[in-house]
């Protein structure tokens, strides 16, 4: 994708004879790529770390990760 972004570039900014035609072209490419990158690149791994930094700081939730031990209720017939 960076070698397609870069060889574009040289188009998009009108370099060269007969670039007239497709200078827009390479903009809609271009400009295509670069957001696909940056939201691949940046918007994507956040996203996918955000709830898990939300889980992480709510107050109160238990350390440790366990569930609380199981304590049956008197008169069910289970033995601790």
């Amino acid at each position: 994708m960076l070698l397609a972004t870069l060889g574009l570039v040289p188009i998009a900014l009108g370099f060269g004879e007969g670039t007239e035609l497709l200078r827009p072209l390479a903009l809609v490419t271009l400009s295509g790529l670069s957001v696909g990158t940056l939201l691949t690149l940046v918007v994507v791994p956040c996203l996918y770390v955000s709830p898990h930094a939300l889980v992480a700081w709510r107050p109160g939730r238990r350390r440790g990760g366990t569930r609380p031990e199981h304590r049956p209720t008197p008169g069910s017939g289970q033995s601790a």
